[in-house]
């Protein structure tokens, strides 16, 4: 995730190459809805347990 963070702001997203992804690792526009569904999860519980 910190390498994640890392590339906000940067064009690093724009060059994305599925052809280039590993077999059976492709990211889709649903991937990346369910990971950002995740991390709210995350934060969620974070936030309870009043972590950083």
């Amino acid at each position: 995730m910190p390498s994640l963070a890392q590339t906000q702001g940067t064009v690093a997203f724009r060059q994305y190459d599925p052809g280039e992804a590993l077999p059976g690792r492709a990211i889709t526009r649903q991937t990346i809805a369910k990971a950002m569904a995740a991390l709210q999860e995350m934060v969620g519980a974070w936030q309870e347990r009043d972590l950083p």
